[in-house]
């Protein structure tokens, strides 16, 4: 039987949250933290170690989670973007790991069967970046094999991850989802609200 290839998780949460006012990584859901359902989600699909990158409400998410103070990788220059905090987390990984699921905190509603699908695809596929696509949007997680890593430390950092994924559609797998959570993104606090309002009326 072929050894399937290990999957890692980063969960990006380093932003400021501005617009939100208070780090998003400690909102709350009926689920837990918006941190506590990122990590639960990767853990359903099998991936392994995860790396949570933090910026400069460190303190405070690993005070709010000291299960998973262990796992954070702190950017002391968040304000740097995305791309700088993903290189953080794939330079922190163990040598075997062959791909890195990449979440943003800021998207608590992924479904874990759409995580699940992502890691499947990409396990049949292992040099493949894998993208979830929801009525012709691309969202996250995304699923960067360790062939392209070097190509994510090469780009500028303005140019974002979206340049790795866009710069050879041969290796890109776009897997089309019916999950508007891929899309979704909390950004404030009134999007939070309406969140919130849904998840009581289910």
């Amino acid at each position: 039987m072929k050894a399937v290839p290990p999957l890692a998780a980063v969960v990006l949460a380093a932003g400021d949250s501005q617009r939100m006012g208070r780090p998003k990584a400690l909102l709350r859901t009926p689920a837990g933290t918006f941190l506590e359902r990122a990590v639960a989600l990767a853990g359903a699909a099998q991936m392994a170690p995860v790396r949570i990158v933090v910026g400069r409400a460190a303190a405070a998410i690993a005070e709010a989670h000291p299960h998973l103070a262990h796992s954070c990788v702190v950017n002391p220059t968040p304000e740097l973007g995305q791309l700088h905090s993903l290189r953080l987390a794939l330079a922190s990984l163990p040598e075997g790991v062959e791909g890195a699921a990449v979440f943003l905190v800021d998207h608590p509603s992924v479904r874990p069967e759409t995580v699940s699908k992502l890691a499947r695809v990409w396990r049949q596929h292992p040099a493949a970046i894998v993208v979830p696509v929801h009525e012709a949007r691309r969202g996250h997680p995304v699923i960067f094999p360790r062939t392209v890593w070097d190509e994510l430390h090469r780009v500028p950092l303005e140019a974002g991850a979206r340049a790795v994924v866009l710069a050879d559609e041969r290796r890109l797998m776009a897997v089309p989802v019916d999950d508007p959570g891929v899309v979704a993104d909390i950004d404030t606090p009134e999007e939070y609200r309406q969140l919130l309002e849904s998840r009581h009326d289910h």
